[in-house]
């Protein structure tokens, strides 16, 4: 790997052909700031996007890191070795670059769902960073990470191969006429996608869990039949669609949650929104006719989603109360009646439909329980 670049030809050449990969956009915003205040480390964000293609690339290959802290704080204590060659660094440059490097790959697996034992990369990373943090601007360094996030998740979980670091050493070894090797998944029509999410597919009273999360949901934040609602989320091949009645930034945080509570596991052959689009279709308000009550026009329409829509939409929220107590009735540590019962009483709070007496009747008679998953 290309521990730092040898000469300024292929400096140029990487920053020619990756100063619009997303992952180096991060970089450059991430390092920059901290550039200035090097002691006399001669160091360019193309270094640092090659760091941090080094650490990804051995995360992603070595499953035996999630499991030992020791792993990633022997890591971290390699970098700075490393890093003493580079010249004119001071112990301080060292802990700059090194503490930058992490902070970006421990970003990127908060958003990595391909990778079973993310979450507790991300854990063991972060206790590394708060362990040799000693630098002011860490906060501000993960601000600039988070206003960048969507792009991390889109980039990480789509375009990502495993392996970065042999693209740049591509780029930067041969002469510019050659031709750039692509990486990342190939495009896929959403409309020929026919696979679906698959939740926990061993866990306690899985039917169940569904359906009390189907009757909690139905009719306030998607419409479906229970059928076809089943089918989608156990891995069933099908063409059906749900029609999402909320806002699109719900949906966002509905599947964002799910994902990462890996409560749900997503097909290797498309990316986590392109499926999105694939098995759902939302309900807007059609500003062109107005609401004709006498008629029943309730003057909406039935739209298909992009994936666009879902990388360049605003932030979600880190919480979601009405939507995080129905999705209780799917975590496997939680009793899902006394979820769903938590929930339709918070929203009989809100909400006075009979249809919350029809779900809470039906619940306190038995769900039904026959359907096979």
């Amino acid at each position: 790997m290309l521990d730092k670049l040898n000469n300024k030809e292929e400096k140029i050449r990487v920053r020619n052909n990756f100063c619009e990969h997303e992952l180096y956009k991060v970089c450059d915003a991430a390092f920059l700031p901290r550039a200035g205040k090097l002691d006399g480390a001669q160091v360019n964000t193309e270094d640092i996007f090659c760091e941090v293609a080094q650490l990804l690339d051995t995360l992603n290959e070595y499953p035996n890191f999630k499991s030992e802290q020791k792993d990633i704080e022997k890591c971290f204590s390699q970098f700075m070795l490393k890093y003493r060659d580079w010249p004119g660094t001071t112990v301080r440059d060292r802990k700059m670059i090194a503490d930058t490097v992490f902070r970006i790959v421990r970003e990127l697996m908060n958003h990595r769902w391909q990778l079973c034992y993310s979450e507790e990369l991300y854990d063991a990373m972060s206790e590394v960073l708060n362990e040799k943090n000693e630098l002011e601007d860490s906060n501000e360094l993960d601000q600039t990470l988070f206003d960048n996030s969507h792009e991390l998740d889109t980039w990480i979980n789509q375009d990502y191969n495993g392996h970065l670091c042999e693209e740049i050493e591509l780029v930067a070894k041969v002469e510019p006429c050659k031709e750039k090797k692509r990486s990342g998944r190939k495009a896929v029509e959403t409309n020929s996608i026919t696979a679906s999410f698959d939740y926990l597919p061993r866990v306690d009273n899985r039917p169940q869990r569904l359906q009390a999360f189907h009757s909690g949901m139905d009719g306030r934040f998607f419409k479906v039949s229970l059928r076809d609602f089943i089918d989608i989320f156990t891995n069933k091949s099908t063409t059906k669609k749900i029609l999402w009645l909320g806002d699109i930034i719900e949906l966002k945080y509905l599947i964002n949650k799910l994902v990462s509570s890996n409560w749900i596991k997503l097909p290797k052959s498309c990316g986590k929104w392109q499926l999105v689009c694939a098995r759902f279709n939302i309900r807007i308000k059609n500003h062109e006719k107005a609401d004709d009550r006498l008629t029943n026009d309730s003057s909406y329409v039935e739209l298909e989603l992009k994936e666009s829509q879902f990388n360049k939409s605003k932030k979600t929220t880190k919480t979601h109360e009405k939507l995080d107590r129905i999705i209780a009735v799917l975590d496997p540590k939680v009793d899902y009646t006394e979820a769903l019962n938590d929930y339709l009483d918070y929203q009989n709070s809100i909400d006075d439909h009979d249809e919350l007496e029809d779900t809470a009747d039906a619940l306190e008679h038995g769900l039904n329980t026959d359907l096979r998953v």
